[in-house]
C-alpha cells in the first residue's frame, strides 16, 4: 500500500484535500486495486456504494473506483470509506 494525498472527482462536485492509502499498480496485473480514505462525516451523503468517482493524485495517479463501504471511524466525525479500482 502506498499513502496519497488528491482530490475525488464526481460528477460536477468533488472532495479535495484527502489522503488515504491504495495498492501499488502492478504491470501487467488485470486484479482491482484496494484502498481507502478518512473524509469529513458531513461529506458522507455525497458517496454512494458501486457508484463510479475518479480519484487524482498528487503525484500524478489517477484511479477510476467504486466505493465498496463506508463506516465508522473512532472519531465520530469523520468515516472510513473503503474502493476498488474499476480502470484495471
Amino acid at each position: 500500500m502506498r499513502r496519497f494525498h488528491g482530490d475525488l472527482l464526481m460528477g460536477g462536485a468533488a472532495i479535495r484535500e484527502i489522503d488515504g492509502e491504495v495498492e501499488e499498480r502492478v504491470r501487467n496485473h488485470h486484479q482491482p486495486r484496494h484502498g481507502s480514505f478518512e473524509m469529513e462525516a458531513p461529506q458522507r451523503s455525497m458517496m454512494e456504494l458501486g457508484r463510479p468517482y475518479l480519484l487524482l493524485t498528487d503525484d500524478g495517479d489517477s484511479v477510476e473506483l467504486v466505493v465498496t463501504d463506508i463506516g465508522a471511524t473512532v472519531n465520530p466525525s469523520r468515516v472510513l470509506v473503503q474502493f476498488e479500482s474499476t480502470d484495471n
